[in-house]
């Protein structure tokens, strides 16, 4: 489902850096802005948005 919701683990190198996977980012500001347009899963294409609430 494209709609769904899925979680994953932010985690921090000896240094701070934050990371998911691979690419490691200073804040996690900048790891959420790289992965509005870099998947955020190895399987599958799944990139970060905005929710958009219910009415």
């Amino acid at each position: 489902c494209s709609d769904g919701v899925q979680h994953f683990k932010v985690l921090r190198d000896a240094q701070g850096k934050f990371f998911l996977w691979v690419v490691k980012f200073s804040s996690l500001n900048e790891l959420v802005e790289y992965h509005r347009t870099a998947s955020v899963s190895r399987s599958q294409d799944v990139k970060l948005r905005d929710m958009i609430p219910e009415e």
